[in-house]
């Protein structure tokens, strides 16, 4: 897949995509101004991504404020993508970002998927395996193997998306490992709702921040 002179998506959905299914496609995205492999900007309901392999992401020069992802999904503030389902796919190779990005979903699973080789050559960016963003509602992020990321594997800052905190999120049964920073950070930036970690494989360290009495 080739990309212009402006930074872009090879596959971006701007408008209600509901009942979207995608299976078995490959991304290569070798060229140097791409941020994600595929992306939906605005809500849509029942949405699959499964059995897809995205390989090698590039944004030059090197930098983290565009959000840069194999998969984002970066519903508006207003309304949420309801039931997403990503399954059996695998990310790799990435240079500053992170493999899954995931701002206003409700009821999202994102299961058996594989992504490493995620790292940062300029410096500065949010590399995350699973970036959990704003406005993420009763989420589950089961059995994936996340490695060789050079900060976290699971995190991502938890915001409010202005509608409500990032909630009720289980996060169980996944194996990350060769994470440089944090095997898992949870609730970065103070924001955060309930949120429950289990029986996973953590070979790294766990961060919790911001914790109060309650937690």
């Amino acid at each position: 897949l080739g990309q212009g002179t402006s930074p872009g998506s090879f596959w971006h959905f701007y408008d209600t995509s509901d009942n979207a299914y995608i299976d078995g496609l490959t991304w290569v995205g070798t060229a140097p101004n791409t941020y994600s492999h595929i992306k939906y900007s605005y809500n849509g309901n029942y949405q699959v991504l499964r059995r897809n392999t995205m390989r090698v992401l590039r944004t030059t020069p090197p930098a983290g404020g565009l959000n840069q992802s194999c998969f984002m999904v970066s519903s508006p503030q207003s309304s949420y993508a309801y039931y997403m389902i990503l399954q059996d796919n695998s990310c790799s190779d990435v240079d500053v970002g992170s493999g899954f990005k995931i701002y206003s979903t409700y009821k999202m699973l994102i299961e058996d998927n594989t992504i490493s080789n995620v790292y940062d050559t300029g410096g500065g960016g949010n590399i995350e395996g699973i970036a959990i963003k704003s406005g993420v509602n009763r989420a589950t992020v089961r059995h994936n193997t996340i490695h060789d990321v050079s900060q976290k594997g699971i995190g991502g800052n938890m915001h409010s998306n202005g509608l409500t905190n990032t909630l009720d999120v289980e996060v169980l049964f996944n194996r990350v490992y060769n994470a440089s920073g944090n095997a898992a950070q949870i609730n970065q930036d103070c924001m955060a709702g309930p949120m429950y970690f289990y029986r996973n494989t953590f070979i790294g360290r766990v961060e919790v921040t911001n914790t109060d009495s309650a937690d």
